[in-house]
């Protein structure tokens, strides 16, 4: 769950000319603290049931009520540490997906500026005036073309 693929990892070097930069840094602690709530909340959820586990146990003995009552709070303060966990699990994700996009969107308008740096460059071979020019002697050749065509000569 918490593992990139070796492709993003590529993708990561790549980006950075071969080095590790500080938002590479920054996800790999945001997906390492993942991991870890994840490892965290299968404990808490494990302790949740013993705790049932426990509860149940003790309220069909005779006399261990309080015990049983003391088992389910003990529980419901463990459900409260699960919910909390989740909460922070959330939030990492949520932060985690807004940094993928930060990066994507940056991508796009990196190849969106080098797209208009390369239209520029091939625009700045021709001016309004020489495109203007060309297409009037194209005009001139096609009307030229018409004609010979209308009334061909006889050789």
């Amino acid at each position: 769950m918490g593992t990139t693929s070796t492709k993003t990892k590529k993708a990561a070097l790549s980006r950075a000319g071969g080095q590790v930069t500080e938002v590479d840094r920054q996800v790999l602690g945001l997906k390492t603290q993942r991991r870890k709530l994840a490892a965290y909340n299968k404990r808490v959820e494990d302790a949740i049931a013993r705790e049932t586990q426990s509860a149940t146990t003790l309220a069909r003995t005779p006399g261990k009520k309080a015990q049983a009552l003391s088992a389910l709070k003990r529980r419901k303060v463990q459900e409260q540490l699960a919910t909390r966990i989740d909460g922070w699990s959330m939030q990492v994700e949520e932060l985690l997906g807004s940094i993928e996009q930060a990066q994507a969107t940056a991508v796009v308008v990196q190849r969106l500026k080098q797209g208009s740096d390369a239209l520029k460059t091939a625009q700045a071979g021709y001016t309004l005036e020489d495109v203007g020019g060309l297409l009037q002697e194209m005009d001139e050749a096609k009307d030229h073309q018409e004609e010979v065509t209308l009334h061909p000569k006889s050789y």
